[in-house]
């Protein structure tokens, strides 16, 4: 056998057993997830990248039960706090353009904030150790009820600004609060002048071509192959009708499609944007000089 044909043979194998590989895979997944192929209930969507080549990606069941419409690559799904990798993006952004330092105490951007005796900054917000109370909680305990009363980020703001303390001292400890990436998404705003999902769109989202991701800033506004929520409750399935526009922690959409590139970019495999996927990975040494659990946005 000539060395041509000899490599002619080894290439046609290799491909060959890569293309069985791949037909493997989707068989293995397709086994795993057939539990959520259903033609009358809710389901989700699935993409798997390796080596930057998609490998699977398909929908089960339905993202809308009233319609019939099925789950595809293309459905958008809410993100819920995964929006604050985008949030934390915004500043990044920010800091790019020396508009902010994350050393900034945040009454430079937010003057009618409370003055306590420590200062909070900018990165305290970005890791969750600003010692800012969760607006959930606060909620919960005034008796406010979020799934059905209106609220949005004034709500949030006003409630941050009535506390008389905080949770602990900044930096001292990572205490997961919802709070510090609404002000974030304030203070987004008052720099640029720009709503967050405007400034995203045009520093982010738009540069990655993640055409279907977005923040939710405003109600009423068609969202093409939004998928539907809902409930299981004895009787069957009821959907949830939010009734916020509360945004920088949450309330963002967008499909696997999109957030296949979004991984990438976390991955360090967009050369553009490997310096913001280096600052959402940073975490910070707390005051007791332990190492922080969660960076910016990312857990």
């Amino acid at each position: 056998m000539s060395i041509l044909k000899y490599y002619k043979v080894l290439v046609c194998a290799f491909i060959c057993c890569h293309l069985n590989a791949q037909i493997d895979i989707v068989q293995e997944m397709d086994e795993l997830l057939g539990v959520y192929d259903s033609s009358n209930s809710p389901g989700l969507s699935v993409k798997v990248m390796s080596q930057g080549q998609n490998i699977y990606s398909k929908g089960f069941g339905l993202s809308n039960l009233d319609y019939h419409i099925k789950n595809s690559d293309s459905t958008v799904f809410s993100l819920a706090s995964i929006a604050k990798q985008f949030t934390a993006s915004a500043i990044w952004a920010l800091v790019n353009e020396d508009k902010i330092s994350l050393e900034d105490d945040i009454r430079t951007y937010i003057p009618e904030f409370p003055k306590y005796e420590d200062v909070v900054q900018i990165k305290h917000l970005l890791n969750h150790t600003s010692g800012i109370r969760n607006y959930h909680t606060l909620m919960y305990l005034s008796g406010f009820n979020y799934d059905t009363t209106y609220y949005d980020n004034n709500t949030v703001l006003e409630l941050a600004l009535r506390q008389k303390g905080l949770n602990n001292l900044p930096g001292e400890k990572v205490s997961y609060s919802n709070t510090n990436y609404n002000l974030l998404a304030l203070i987004v705003e008052r720099i640029s002048g720009q709503n967050l999902n405007d400034y995203l769109k045009l520093k982010i989202l738009n540069p990655l071509k993640m055409n279907s991701t977005f923040i939710r800033i405003e109600h009423g506004k068609p969202i093409k192959d939004k998928a539907v929520g809902y409930k299981k409750q004895k009787e069957g399935f009821k959907f949830s009708m939010s009734n916020q526009l509360s945004y920088g922690s949450g309330s963002m959409g967008s499909s696997v499609n999109d957030m296949a590139i979004w991984m990438q970019m976390l991955n360090e495999q967009i050369l553009e944007f490997k310096a913001l996927a280096q600052f959402l990975k940073i975490t910070e040494t707390l005051s007791t000089g332990e190492r922080a659990k969660y960076a910016r946005g990312v857990m």
